[in-house]
């Protein structure tokens, strides 16, 4: 994400600059939507799921990225996602300007809360909160 901050101040909006002029496919992954239901149905079950919202729930892209990396890497450390006192910052950590984190029906970001407390309470990823 670093890295990505770096690139996003240098050309903002431009998506396509941060690969270079020779962009191949080699250089994008994507995420099956098969493992992105894996990932809903075993991590991120949400009650939403059976409230009248289902058909606009679906985890966050940050939840999506972070279960992404602890299926695949021997160590997740991560700063931030969802702190126990997310209203003194901003919804994204890179905004100049704060704007409140508003928990929209969309993302169920108490239980993403709750399973990175988890996470981090069983030593399975590292979470650096303020």
């Amino acid at each position: 994400m670093r890295a990505w901050a770096a690139l996003s101040a240098s050309s903002p909006n431009r998506p396509h600059t941060y690969f270079g002029p020779e962009a191949s496919a080699s250089k994008f992954k994507l995420l099956h939507p098969d493992f992105i239901s894996y990932l809903t149905e075993r991590f991120l079950k949400s009650k939403l799921i059976d409230t009248n919202f289902r058909d606009l729930y679906m985890p966050s892209t940050g939840a999506l990225m972070l279960l992404t990396a602890l299926h695949t890497c021997d160590q997740v450390s991560a700063y931030g996602f969802i702190t126990s006192n997310y209203w003194k910052f901003s919804d994204h950590y890179f905004e100049r300007v704060k704007k409140p984190l508003i928990f929209y029906a969309n993302h169920d970001l108490s239980l993403e809360a709750a399973l990175w407390r988890d996470l981090h309470t069983a030593s399975i990823l590292q979470l650096y909160q303020r």
